[in-house]
């Protein structure tokens, strides 16, 4: 993924973090793994490790907030965040 993250092939670069951060705050099946906020923040600063662009970073930060007030809004939680 290093690799791959670097060189930009896929062409989204975030798309894989992205998804890592969303498995994690918003678990996508009953048996899934329970719901980590901070398993999913680490995407966030493993992107930064890897690549570091500020924009990207940026980007993949607000969609990591975004995930996780949809997880708070969607269990009537909005005032604990």
């Amino acid at each position: 993924m290093f690799l791959q993250t670097r060189s930009d092939v896929e062409g989204d670069a975030l798309k894989f973090y992205k998804e890592i951060i969303a498995k994690w705050v918003i678990p996508p099946g009953k048996w899934e793994p329970k719901m980590s906020a901070s398993k999913g923040k680490i995407a966030v600063s493993d992107y930064k490790k890897v690549l570091g662009r500020p924009e990207n970073t940026a980007e993949l930060a607000i969609y990591y907030r975004e995930t996780c007030t949809r997880f708070l809004t969607d269990h009537e939680m909005e005032n604990f965040g």
